[in-house]
């Protein structure tokens, strides 16, 4: 019965001691299991600031893109809106130069018209001149003729009172009709 005990304290002894061991050897991979997981959570936190960096970085290489394309986008809608300015500005420009050429043309027109006008008036008038001078020539030989008429007349006049004197002062004519043909003649 002692020698029993003995073997029964002995195993008792090598189950305490095996699950000493164990709870060591579980302690140390607890202890491994441990260091193993803080590793794998600085990786994992390294890792996590890592993504973050280089979705920062993501988000910053697209704001900077968008931003460039948005100062593209401004770039260009200010071209076109300068283009369709600087179109719109000839355009009018165009216009006004139609507008200019039509009034030029107008005026040009009317000016021809005024002096269509003042060339038949000069020919009308240059028309009067020579009927003018026409009848001035007319009138000067009809005043020729005229004064020569009346030159003739006077020579014949002269002519007339000359005999009608002497027949006066002649002997053939009483005192009385003398008197009356003087008064006539004088």
């Amino acid at each position: 019965e002692k020698k029993l005990r003995g073997e029964q304290e002995r195993e008792a002894g090598e189950r305490e001691q095996k699950l000493q061991d164990q709870l060591e050897a579980a302690k140390w991979e607890v202890e491994k299991k441990k260091q193993e997981l803080q590793e794998a959570v600085k990786r994992e936190q390294k890792l996590q600031d890592q993504l973050e960096a280089a979705e920062q970085k993501l988000q910053f290489c697209e704001k900077q893109r968008d931003t460039e394309r948005d100062t593209a986008d401004r770039k260009l809608l200010a071209e076109k809106e300068l283009r369709g300015k600087q179109a719109q500005e000839a355009v009018e420009r165009e216009q006004k130069l139609q507008d200019q050429l039509k009034a030029a043309k107008r005026e040009a027109q009317e000016k021809k018209q005024e002096l269509q006008e003042a060339v038949e008036r000069e020919q009308k008038l240059q028309d009067q001149l020579k009927a003018a001078k026409r009848e001035a020539q007319e009138k000067k030989q009809e005043l020729q003729e005229a004064v020569e008429r009346e030159q003739k007349l006077q020579d014949q006049l002269k002519k007339l009172n000359t005999a009608a004197k002497a027949y006066l002062e002649g002997p053939l004519i009483a005192d009385r009709e003398r008197k009356a043909l003087w008064d006539l003649i004088t």
